[in-house]
């Protein structure tokens, strides 16, 4: 996922609200009343949904005080999305997000960053933050991410090698420059997702790109250069 081809950027595409589309099975829970949920500029996709506790009251996470140190903050973050599926745009959350890392700061606070996926291939550059304060309370979600692709094609109609074919027809595509092409999902605001083959682009030590085809008809999707 690719925001107006600039580099990746950390406030997030949390969905679309669609009440009734797609509902997860879960037991939904409401957000809390003090729930500040920031759009981007259609007016549907959050950016960002920020409150005093978003875990407080929810059955399924332990109360702040009772939290400490040890406390599994990244399996009750999950915890926590499952309840917000609905808000979110995810199926399931939890069997859709993988724990990437854990960032404590000096202010004790703690970072829950996960990687998206859908049916175990990942949704590429997708990140969800859950962030946690030095009392235990979960005071934010954000990253940038996409709402479950369930429209999606379950599998490629071009394997690995049909894909490295399509890339080479790109105009200055040459075959010693690819790397090993990745399937996964390619999503990008405002437009479809898709299932697409991505593959590192070395045109020179500086010069580096990922360039995505979609894995049903080796349509170019995308070329930008990677972050430093």
């Amino acid at each position: 996922m690719k925001k107006a081809h600039s580099g990746f950027c950390y406030l997030l595409v949390l969905s679309a609200l669609l009440p009734g589309v797609g509902a997860s099975p879960l037991m939904a829970a409401a957000l809390p009343a003090d729930a500040v949920i920031r759009h981007a500029s259609d007016g549907m996709t959050v950016v960002s949904i920020a409150a005093h506790d978003l875990a407080a009251g929810l059955t399924a996470v332990p109360s702040a005080a009772d939290m400490t140190a040890d406390t599994s903050f990244d399996s009750f973050s999950l915890a926590v999305l499952d309840q917000y599926a609905e808000v979110l745009g995810l199926q399931h959350p939890s069997q859709e997000l993988r724990l990437l890392r854990m960032e404590n700061d000096q202010l004790g606070f703690t970072h829950v960053v996960f990687s998206q996926y859908w049916r175990d291939r990942p949704v590429f550059d997708a990140r969800l933050l859950v962030h946690w304060n030095a009392s235990h309370q979960l005071y934010r979600i954000d990253g940038h991410y996409a709402a479950s692709p369930r429209e999606t094609l379950a599998e490629p109609v071009l394997d690995a090698g049909a894909a490295v074919v399509a890339a080479l027809r790109v105009p200055g595509v040459r075959r010693a420059q690819l790397g090993q092409p990745e399937l996964g999902i390619y999503t990008q605001e405002g437009k479809p997702a898709a299932l697409a083959w991505r593959f590192p682009l070395s045109v020179s030590l500086r010069r580096r790109y990922w360039m995505t085809l979609d894995a049903g008809n080796g349509a170019l999707l995308d070329r930008h250069a990677m972050a430093p």
